[in-house]
């Protein structure tokens, strides 16, 4: 409630947020349902043909876990569309940390096996990351990583002021709208959890480059590589224009740029892979005669 500039009644302030009812809410709401589709469909597909070539040689387990973490990414891109409260920006903000910690770690623990053994080919020589070559080392390092995260957010949840990314109400002048939306409270606080993840997708962008090259499972790390470079632009971007954005914008925002990162990775790393399990023409022997002349004429280039 507020009263009139002249203070002779009380009037009731709107108050303004993403409704159901608006077109960016159905938008939004009908493009994650599609999302969330295609991942359970790669997901059959892989599990119905993992004796294949293409599929082996990217690790089943590995697949699926990023798969996972692109389901966590869709259902996260639906938080910024529900009506901010207190909880909804707090599992918003969660959702997508840990939807950005376990894409990251999974990509860079891929990134590592697949460098980490073609440079030891072409040397002759012991892969010096042995320990997350095996599915023990990368479960390990996976389940470090996330208790790390989840230490921090209860860290930050449970002293100081709160959760650094909270329910707010914005007015711009006297007498106006209010805006619903979540809001960051203390902006070094709020990156803290965002480390983690930050570190390894550079790391993994890094490494994916220097594979582009590496003939691996049909050039997967060139896949990667494009896949963390257009998700690095649309952050830089997205960081770029959210903060002069207006308040009815920026969950608009957060949606689109979770969504483009899920489908970027979806698209990427899976559609190849998919393209040549539905081809009916492929040969499986002749897949992997292909996979093996590769293999051996990037090694011969070592040597």
């Amino acid at each position: 409630m507020s009263s009139t500039e002249n203070r002779t009644a009380c009037i009731t302030i709107p108050e303004k947020y993403v409704g159901p009812n608006s077109t960016i809410f159905i938008a939004g709401a009908s493009c994650i349902p599609v999302g969330v589709i295609m991942v359970i469909i790669f997901g059959v597909l892989i599990f119905r043909n993992e004796d294949r070539p293409v599929i082996k040689a990217s690790d089943p387990g590995y697949l699926y876990m990023v798969l996972l973490s692109l389901l966590v990414g869709y259902l996260t891109a639906f938080l910024p569309l529900v009506k901010p409260s207190d909880t909804a920006c707090s599992m918003e903000y969660y959702a997508f940390v840990y939807f950005a910690t376990l894409i990251s770690i999974n990509l860079l623990l891929k990134c590592i096996k697949v460098y980490d053994i073609f440079a030891a080919s072409k040397k002759f020589s012991t892969p010096k990351a042995a320990l997350l070559i095996k599915k023990l080392g990368q479960t390990t390092f996976s389940v470090i990583s996330l208790v790390i995260t989840t230490v921090i957010l209860l860290i930050d949840r449970f002293t100081g002021v709160g959760p650094s990314w909270a329910f707010m109400k914005y007015q711009q002048l006297p007498h106006t709208s209010r805006y619903l939306m979540c809001s960051s409270v203390e902006d070094k606080i709020l990156v803290i959890p965002m480390v983690i993840p930050g570190v390894a997708f550079v790391l993994t962008l890094i490494l994916a480059f220097k594979m582009r090259k590496f003939p691996h499972n049909f050039r997967e790390s060139l896949n990667i590589f494009c896949a963390t470079f257009m998700v690095l632009l649309c952050s830089i971007m997205f960081l770029a224009g959210y903060t002069f954005s207006s308040p009815q914008i920026r969950p608009i925002l957060r949606c689109i740029v979770i969504l483009v990162t899920s489908t970027a990775f979806l698209v990427c790393i899976y559609v190849p892979k998919i393209v040549i399990l539905l081809d009916k023409e492929v040969d499986i022997e002749r897949e992997r005669a292909s996979i093996r002349r590769r293999v051996t004429t990037f090694s011969g280039k070592g040597t």
